[in-house]
């Protein structure tokens, strides 16, 4: 099993280790923070905050936030689940978010949930889409997938 990184692990990362992991930024308003992944970090494991996060590094586990913008070259492999998710780099996984921005630019492969959701022109994105809260993982998703081949294949 993957261990999990919380907002305060991030924090105090940060702190012992400068700006490398995560820096606060001002994000939305003056009583919200920004956590930012920079490009050099690769975060193996699960990534848990009721703040904002920015991923520019790599993520390998699910991400669960209010608001996730991944940069274009930031890339989350694993489930994301949050309020809003912006997305101009790469993901592989799941993502359920009240809202969803595929920008020019991103990769996704992976079932969205998404109550509001925009693709903008250069963007791709493999795999279905469902609006509504639909609380199948991908892992779920998969399963059901080669069951249905397995059947066919009779």
């Amino acid at each position: 099993m993957m261990p999990s990184i919380t907002e305060d692990t991030i924090w105090a990362i940060g702190a012992k280790v400068g700006s490398l992991v995560a820096r606060t930024t001002q994000a939305r308003d003056d009583r919200s923070k920004c956590a930012i992944i920079d490009k050099d970090v690769n975060i193996n494991g699960d990534l848990e905050t009721d703040g904002d996060v920015q991923v520019e590094g790599q993520i390998s586990g699910n991400v669960s936030c209010a608001h996730l913008t991944i940069g274009s070259n930031g890339t989350v492999n694993g489930d994301i689940k949050a309020q809003e998710v912006v997305i101009r780099g790469k993901v592989k996984g799941a993502i359920r978010a009240n809202r969803v921005i595929l920008q020019e630019g991103s990769r996704v492969g992976g079932d969205i949930s998404y109550d509001t959701m925009v693709m903008e022109e250069g963007a791709a994105f493999n795999g279905m889409c469902s609006n509504g809260k639909d609380e199948t993982t991908a892992a779920e998703v998969e399963a059901m997938q080669r069951a249905v081949a397995r059947l066919q294949a009779m």
